[in-house]
């Protein structure tokens, strides 16, 4: 049982970790200078000045859950890697729309696709 909780423990910060340096080394690339916090024991999350370039928001937000999702799969079958697999595979929630990276990615998008339809205006 003790190995069962030190697996699941890590799995969830390995898959945290995942996550969130995908965020910060994205907006790094991206010219951003993010800085990472830790809420909590297991909870970490990156900032960043906005610079309202929904490009870039939409890149920085969707990289996160993408990049978990393709860490997931890539991951060999096996009984040691099930459950990191299983909560890399899990971040495919994040591109809902009642996340908050979900919630910047649509955001993006809309607004993205409002400058291309205002600019086709004669």
């Amino acid at each position: 049982m003790i190995v069962f909780l030190a697996k699941f423990i890590l799995s969830i910060m390995l898959s945290l970790m995942i996550h969130e340096l995908s965020h910060f080394l994205m907006a790094i690339v991206l010219g951003y200078q993010p800085h990472i916090h830790r809420n909590g024991i297991l909870n970490f999350s990156v900032t960043y000045h906005n610079q309202q370039n929904d490009k870039h928001n939409l890149i920085i937000a969707a990289i996160a859950p993408v990049m978990s999702i393709m860490v997931g799969i890539l991951l060999p079958n096996g009984q040691n890697l099930l459950l990191l697999k299983l909560f890399c595979l899990s971040n495919i929630s994040n591109l809902l729309p009642v996340t908050s990276d979900g919630e910047v990615i649509l955001l993006s998008i809309i607004n993205i696709l409002r400058k291309r339809r205002n600019e086709k205006k004669p």
